[in-house]
């Protein structure tokens, strides 16, 4: 099995990274807080087509939401 191009990897490290940047800022959050993130470019790495103007809501430390703005 040949390894994916880079151009098929990228949507799965960008959702990597938005993860463990969500992870991490949540990590600090106390039980029970709730943080919104609004105006976030959505990549769910199965290569559909990035969701603009997301909103990502993460409660007591996991996600809760996510879908698009309006």
């Amino acid at each position: 099995m040949q390894p994916l191009p880079t151009r098929h990897r990228l949507p799965g490290v960008a959702a990597a990274a938005l993860l463990l940047a969500l992870a991490a800022s949540a990590s600090h959050a106390q039980t029970g807080s709730v943080t919104v993130f609004e105006g976030a470019r959505l990549i769910d790495g199965t290569g559909a087509p990035a969701v603009e103007n997301a909103v990502i809501v993460v409660s007591g430390g996991r996600i809760s939401a996510v879908g698009g703005a309006g």
